[in-house]
């Protein structure tokens, strides 16, 4: 068995725990005891399933799929961070900053190598979408570094922030686990890779509707001590 068969499977496996975790998280009430533990859980083993699989992409040369997979996870922490910083009062810290510009930095080199594939091999589909994926996520990454550094006034701007990067990290895990796993299936390939930035955007609008209609999530607890 190869490597790249062991990691279609694992990658499935637990790429798949993570985005049923998710899907949980984002259906339950927010501020739930559901909606709390689905996501927890979710951000575990998202981390345990990046950790383990991006060696092996960085082996096998699946440099763009190990990309995703740390955008995911950085997604991720950005969203379980508005949590804690609404916990605990806190504002941004050095790693929240050093961590943004290493994703800003990142995004502009995807950006800069799907540009130079591009004059060399034409027009395909994946570099277009790594194109399209380094440009979505630099936006993503900068409106947060503004977001960190001007004073919000807006009820609820910590939630809506938490259900955009949760929702967006979803989104990259769910793309990243497909094109893996459903490389050889009939599907059409944009099926494969917007699929899953659609629904995401899709559970992500819902949540943020029903925030700006003054459901707001109940703030988060207190850590125990």
């Amino acid at each position: 068995m190869d490597a790249r068969l062991l990691l279609q499977i694992f990658h499935g496996l637990v790429g798949g725990a993570a985005i049923l975790a998710a899907i949980v998280a984002a259906t339950a009430t927010k501020g739930s005891p559901a909606h709390v533990r689905a996501g927890r859980l979710y951000a575990r083993i998202l981390l345990a399933d990046v950790a383990l699989t991006t060696p092996v992409f960085l082996w096998s040369g699946d440099l763009f799929l190990m990309v995703i997979g740390l955008t995911s996870l950085v997604l991720g922490w950005s969203g379980q961070r508005e949590i804690e910083r609404r916990r605990d009062g806190s504002g941004p810290s050095s790693t929240d900053r050093t961590v943004l510009i290493g994703v800003l930095l990142g995004a502009l080199g995807l950006f800069a190598a799907g540009s130079s594939a591009f004059g060399k091999d034409g027009i395909t589909g994946s570099i277009i979408f790594l194109i399209g994926f380094a440009f979505g996520t630099f936006i993503l990454a900068a409106s947060e570094w503004h977001r960190l550094h001007s004073a919000s006034s807006e009820p609820g701007a910590w939630a809506t922030q938490h259900v955009s990067a949760m929702s967006g990290s979803a989104g990259a895990l769910t793309t990243s686990v497909g094109v893996l796993v459903l490389h050889d299936a009939p599907l059409p390939v944009w099926f494969v890779w917007l699929a899953p930035s659609i629904a995401a955007a899709a559970f992500a609008t819902m949540g943020i509707t029903r925030i700006r209609l003054g459901r707001l999530p109940k703030d988060p607890a207190p850590p125990k001590s």
